[in-house]
């Protein structure tokens, strides 16, 4: 069974709309692809977001550097080129069996427009998740980040980003990837004063670095 997330977009004037078909493995029972740091299921609720990363991915001190680089598609309810009907979660679609299933996620984000330049033809879509709800998620103590070079927005008809396309190390860049057991594991999210620390000392490097010139 595949479950998967869309994401469709209208061009302005009616135009061909562009179709961004997400989709994910069964991951059920070990074939989950992404779990907690300790290769545990993730909790229901826990938020997967879709996006793009205009500036490319910064230096992973904080949760607020990272997210403020991110471009999410569906979760704005007062942009109509970002989508509606996102985030999506991590869900349970197994019932009656959801110890086998725990670790799906699955919906549809609509009416997102690719003429927007941040979802332009060609943007490189990346699945950022985290071990907290979307209301809360800025508390997460745990992330990934992960994309496939095929996962970009096309100019019409549909993009697949099927997870099974993760196969490689390069693929994840938040995370530890598991080729073994083909899953992605989740790591820690950086304690601010771990994160403020970081930062002062590569700043404090640099300058080292200017003054020996």
């Amino acid at each position: 069974m595949t479950f998967g997330a869309v994401v469709a977009g209208a061009f302005a004037g009616g135009a061909e709309a562009a179709l961004v078909n997400i989709a994910s493995n069964s991951f059920s029972g070990a074939g989950r692809l992404v779990t907690t740091s300790a290769g545990l299921p993730l909790a229901f609720g826990s938020i997967v977001r879709i996006g793009t990363f205009p500036t490319g991915i910064p230096a992973a001190t904080s949760f607020s550097v990272v997210s403020s680089a991110f471009v999410p598609i569906g979760e704005s309810s007062t942009d109509a080129n970002d989508g509606t009907n996102g985030p999506l979660t991590i869900n349970d679609v197994n019932t009656p069996n959801p110890s086998a299933a725990r670790g799906h996620y699955a919906g549809t984000i609509n009416s997102v427009q690719n003429s927007d330049p941040r979802f332009a033809t060609a943007s490189r879509l990346y699945v950022f998740v985290l071990n907290a709800p979307p209301e809360t998620m800025a508390s997460a103590t745990e992330w990934a980040i992960f994309s496939d070079a095929s996962w970009t927005i096309p100019a019409s008809g549909t993009r697949t980003m099927a997870t099974s396309a993760i196969t490689d190390a390069s693929e994840v860049f938040l995370g530890t990837y598991d080729g073994t057991n083909a899953k992605i594991l989740m790591v820690p999210v950086p304690e601010p004063g771990v994160a403020m620390l970081s930062g002062v000392f590569g700043l404090v490097l640099l300058m080292g670095g200017r003054l020996r010139r």
